[in-house]
């Protein structure tokens, strides 16, 4: 294995993008809501309200921890792979993500924020943790190994894209999976 492309948001931390529909719009949804990437129309959103949502978000991330077992995980990979957290969002934000990512202990070598697709950093060999389909999708084409935590989003990955990605329902299931692989 090459190194460890990590997602933040549903991935390493839970994503605050209910919180901020809540707070902009009065609209109580909920992860549950997530059943496809565009959920956010069956309220009424656009594109451009949905987008303002996410930066709430993004900002709020500040008031998130990662998930339970996420920076051991992380920390105990670091000691053999190189990782690299990787997440959509404008590049002036990688001191911040640096900042928050410090403030937990978590060991890791780079952070990769883009507006594009993070793909740019896929190599065959990698292991790629990510909750989108179509980023698990573009992995597995690449020749990466592709993880996720199951979300109502992704649940149906394998129907949804006929191959077989590990689906775990937590980051001690995560971190045995990744385990076998490196």
């Amino acid at each position: 294995m090459n190194k460890i492309i990590i997602d933040i948001d549903h991935t390493f931390a839970p994503f605050l993008i209910y919180e901020a529909v809540r707070e902009l719009y009065g609209i109580e949804a909920t992860i549950e809501d997530s059943t496809g990437w565009e959920w956010y129309k069956k309220f009424g959103l656009t594109e451009k309200e949905f987008y303002r949502a996410v930066d709430l978000a993004h900002k709020n991330l500040w008031t998130t921890r990662p998930y339970p077992y996420a920076v051991e995980a992380v920390n105990e990979w670091a000691k053999k792979i190189p990782i690299i957290f990787a997440t959509h969002r404008e590049p002036h934000n990688i001191c911040y993500i640096a900042e928050w990512l410090g403030s937990f202990g978590v060991n890791y070598h780079g952070v990769y924020c883009a507006m594009g697709g993070k793909e740019c950093l896929f190599n065959a060999g990698d292991i790629v943790i990510d909750d989108k389909p179509d980023t698990l999708q573009t992995a597995w084409n690449g020749g990466c190994l592709p993880a996720s935590l199951e979300w109502p989003w992704n649940s149906q990955t394998k129907e949804m894209l006929d191959i077989y990605i590990p689906l775990c329902k937590d980051w001690v299931e995560l971190k045995e999976k990744v385990d076998e692989w490196i």
